[in-house]
C-alpha cells in the first residue's frame, strides 16, 4: 500500500467533471504530471450519483487495536537530565536512540476510526501517567501535555501520535502508525475487491443489481465454451498455485465466516477433482458472492485470515480482467478484419459487374 509523505508540499489542481470526464477547470489540457503520480479527487459527497459508491467510500467503523489494560509510550526529548531520569524510560527502538519514552496506561480499549477513503483517526481514549500527575482525555491530549511538561525547548507541543506513540508487540516496541497502516491496507483490499467485482459483473451482464453481485449469477452461466474454458483455466492455475495456503484458511473462515469458508472449500475441491468448467465457475460465483456479502456488510475487517483470502481473490480478479480485456481486443480486431474483408469482396464484385 502506497502512503504519500504527509509533509511533502502539494499543489491544488482545480477540475470539473464534464460528461463523466475530468477536465481542467480553467480550460485546455490538465497540467502534465509525472507517470505514477498518486493523488485524491476530493468532491462534495452529494456529487456522487451512485449510492453504492458513496456508501463504499464513506463507510465508517471503529476497530479495536489495543486491548485493556494496555500501555503506550510517547517519544520525547526532555529538556533536563533530572526529568529524563525521573519520568522517562530508555527503550530499544530502531532509529530513536536520542529519544526517551514516557509510559501511559490506557483506561479502556483503544479504537481506530476508519472512515472510508479518508485518513483513519484514533478514537478518544483516557489515559494516565501517575508520576507526572497527567490524566488525559485522549492520546493526542496526553502527548501535548507531556511535551509541554518535559520538552521546554519546543515552541509548539504535541505532534503526530501515530509516529511518536509506541505500543509493545512481544519484545518489540512499534509506532501506532503501523497498526493504522495495517488496518487501512485491509480496508483498501475491501474497496479493491468490490470495485473489481462490480467491474466483472458489468462485463458479464447488463442486469442491474441492488447488492454486491457475484461474478456470474448461479444457474445463469450463459457464456461461450471458449470463455468458460479460459476463465476456468485462470481459476485452476491461480487458486491451484495457492491451494496449500487457501486450505489453511478454510477452518478459520468456517468458524468466523461460515459461508465463505464452505464456499472456498467447494472451489478447492472442484479444482482437485477437475470439475467441468461451468461447475467450477458456478462455485467461484458462490465464493465471490459470499465474500462480497461480508465486505459489503463491513464484516471481518479485523480478521487477518479473511484479509489474506481477499488479497488472493483480488489477484484472481485482476487476472480475469486482464484476460477479458485481451479477448475483447482480439474480438474487436477480428470484427474489424472481417468487416474489411466483406467490404473488399463487395468492391471486387462491383468491379467485375
Amino acid at each position: 500500500m502506497f502512503i504519500p509523505d504527509p509533509l511533502q508540499k502539494t499543489t491544488k489542481i482545480p477540475v470539473r467533471i464534464v460528461n463523466g470526464k475530468v477536465e481542467f477547470f480553467y480550460g485546455g489540457d490538465l497540467p502534465a504530471l509525472r507517470d505514477g503520480t498518486v493523488g485524491d479527487l476530493v468532491v462534495p459527497s452529494h456529487a456522487l450519483l451512485s449510492p453504492r459508491a458513496l456508501d463504499l467510500m464513506g463507510q465508517e467503523l471503529d476497530i479495536e487495536i489495543l486491548s485493556e489494560p494496555a500501555m503506550v509510550w510517547f517519544a520525547v526529548k526532555p529538556s533536563n537530565a533530572s526529568d529524563a531520569e525521573k519520568f522517562t524510560e530508555k527503550l530499544n527502538v530502531y532509529g530513536m536512540s536520542d529519544y526517551r519514552f514516557v509510559p501511559f496506561k490506557l483506561r479502556r480499549q483503544l479504537f481506530l476510526h476508519l472512515q472510508g477513503t479518508k485518513t483513519p483517526k484514533l478514537v478518544d481514549c483516557e489515559c494516565d501517567n501517575e508520576p507526572l500527575e497527567i490524566h488525559a482525555k485522549s492520546l493526542n491530549h496526553a502527548y501535548r501535555l507531556v511535551s509541554r511538561r518535559l520538552e521546554l525547548q519546543r515552541r509548539a507541543h504535541g505532534g503526530n501520535v501515530f509516529l511518536r506513540a509506541f505500543y509493545r508487540d512481544g519484545r518489540a516496541y512499534r509506532p501506532l502508525g503501523e497498526l493504522r497502516d495495517a488496518y487501512e491496507a485491509r480496508l483498501e483490499q475491501h474497496l479493491i475487491f468490490v470495485t473489481r467485482l462490480n467491474s466483472m459483473q458489468a462485463r458479464f451482464s447488463t442486469r442491474a443489481r441492488d447488492r454486491v453481485p457475484s461474478l456470474l449469477e448461479e444457474g445463469e452461466v450463459g457464456r461461450s465454451g471458449t470463455q468458460l474454458e479460459s476463465l476456468s483455466s485462470i481459476v485452476r492455475q491461480s487458486m491451484g498455485a495457492q491451494s496449500a495456503k487457501l486450505r489453511e484458511l478454510v477452518p478459520f473462515l468456517k468458524s468466523e465466516t461460515e459461508p465463505v469458508g464452505s464456499a472456498l472449500q467447494v472451489v478447492l475441491s472442484g479444482i482437485e477433482t477437475k470439475d467441468d468448467d461451468e461447475t467450477l465457475i458456478e462455485h467461484l460465483a458462490h465464493l465471490l458472492s459470499a465474500t462480497g456479502e461480508c465486505v459489503f456488510r463491513r464484516l471481518r475487517i479485523e480478521d487477518e485470515h479473511f484479509a489474506h483470502l481477499l488479497h488472493i481473490l483480488n489477484e484472481l480478479l485482476a487476472e480475469i480482467a486482464e484476460s477479458l480485456q485481451v479477448e475483447a481486443e482480439l474480438s474487436e480486431k477480428s470484427v474489424t478484419i472481417s468487416s474489411r474483408q466483406s467490404s473488399n469482396r463487395l468492391t471486387a464484385e462491383e468491379t467485375r459487374a
